[in-house]
């Protein structure tokens, strides 16, 4: 049982009841040398509710052998994919080693709110082209916000 100057802290640490609630998982991948086609990149999810983006994680099976950058872009109303906003500070280096799982979280994320209709979407950015890339996977983590989920 929490005394009440605990109980105030920790309701200061969870204002928004976000760790109260239970998160969920959207996956993308782009399997074998689907990857080395700019056409495959696109819109991943589409949000039924308010929710916020936790972290992101990116691996890739084979490294592109030239620079390729990977982001992940917030879609609001009728934005096409391309158009939108970078939730990750820092792009995934999709020539980086192999294999290697990259986290990103709440610190290294920006614009991680989105409203019901709000789309997420894979954006490369190919400036040395589409190499030798393959099996890209994106994990991401979000969790409601407002009164959904035990709030």
């Amino acid at each position: 049982m929490f005394n009440d100057s605990q109980q105030s802290n920790n309701q200061n640490r969870n204002i928004d009841g976000l760790d109260d609630k239970d998160g969920f998982y959207i996956t993308g991948v782009l399997h074998g040398t689907h990857g080395q086609y700019a056409v495959n990149y696109g819109v991943i999810f589409i949000a039924q509710c308010a929710c916020e983006v936790v972290s992101v994680a990116e691996a890739h099976g084979v490294a592109n052998g030239a620079v390729l950058t990977l982001d992940i872009e917030k879609l609001t109303g009728t934005t096409a994919a391309g158009s939108g906003t970078s939730v990750l500070l820092a792009q995934f280096d999709l020539n980086g080693t192999a294999n290697t799982v990259v986290n990103k979280n709440y610190k290294t994320l920006t614009n991680r709110t989105l409203n019901a209709g709000d789309r997420l979407a894979l954006k490369p950015t190919a400036t040395g082209g589409y190499v030798s890339i393959a099996d890209v996977i994106i994990t991401l983590y979000l969790k409601p916000l407002g009164k959904g989920h035990y709030r």
